[in-house]
């Protein structure tokens, strides 16, 4: 991954119980947008933990779930249990322990195309598909990720000026183009890049800070804040929040994700 990126071990409960039911959402339509079907071969690279890979299980395919942190790997395991022909095992996405042309489908949500080393990551899903097979992958349009991060990447940088929530170099920033762009040159053809959009919703803007909230510990700069900056930041951080508010309080913050469906030439 990119420099600056957390460690995903610790973060595994964090990432499964606030992440998740945003992350899963896309992970639903990546899953109908590449047409899985019952008994497919398929590998999930860098799967958290799991989501994906349980949708797809769950629609009958057999799944290699992979990650490179032991504790995501862990719960997935965990997690695919009532799916005797799934399983999981700690994976380098750059470098995957697998034969050439072994599955009908390789997916990566919000994972290798967040690598520094992607084009790497995505040569080795094209590597371990069979000719024709799809590679799918997801990746946030903003280098920051979801709309809840990109509105607390805007905070930070005024709270705290010269600074930014994930470093220097940040995540990768896609556009549909470039992501197009990306999967053709890795070696597929047929290339659908879609733009989907979910809705995360809570009764409150504190409702919502207390739900999304541990998630800011995944930019490093924001988990490196003293007490005395985490007090200075949050009122300014609920204050951009509130501007998102319905006249109730409650909250609807869009956040916008690019999908991309393959055809691994032949």
């Amino acid at each position: 991954m990119t420099e600056d990126m957390p460690d995903f071990n610790s973060l595994a409960n964090p990432y499964e119980r606030f992440a998740e039911p945003l992350t899963s959402r896309f992970c639903e339509r990546a899953a109908v947008l590449s047409g899985v079907g019952s008994n497919e071969q398929v590998i999930d690279v860098a799967t958290g933990t799991g989501a994906l890979a349980l949708i797809v299980a769950a629609m009958g395919a057999r799944v290699l779930a992979t990650d490179i942190a032991p504790a995501m790997v862990a719960r997935t395991s965990e997690r695919l249990r009532p799916f005797p022909e799934c399983e999981a095992r700690v994976m380098d996405g750059a470098s995957l322990d697998a034969g050439d042309a072994s599955f009908d489908a390789a997916f990566s949500i919000f994972g290798v195309m967040l690598f520094a080393s992607w084009r790497a990551g995505l040569a080795e899903m094209v590597r371990v598909v069979r000719a024709n097979g799809r590679v799918v992958v997801a990746a946030w349009p903003s280098r920051v990720g979801a709309t809840p991060m990109v509105i607390l990447d805007g905070v930070f940088s005024r709270v705290f000026p010269g600074r930014s929530l994930w470093g220097e170099n940040g995540l990768n920033e896609w556009s549909q183009t470039s992501l197009r762009g990306a999967v053709i040159e890795s070696g597929c053809s047929d290339v659908t890049v879609t733009v989907c959009e979910t809705i995360q919703s809570a009764a409150s803007v504190d409702a919502l800070l207390e739900e999304f909230g541990p998630l800011f510990h995944f930019a490093p700069n924001y988990a490196a804040l003293t007490d005395e900056q985490h007090a200075r930041l949050q009122p300014a951080l609920k204050a951009a929040f509130q501007a998102y508010a319905e006249s109730d309080g409650s909250i609807n913050l869009p956040s916008s994700a690019l999908i991309a469906v393959g055809r691994k030439s032949k």
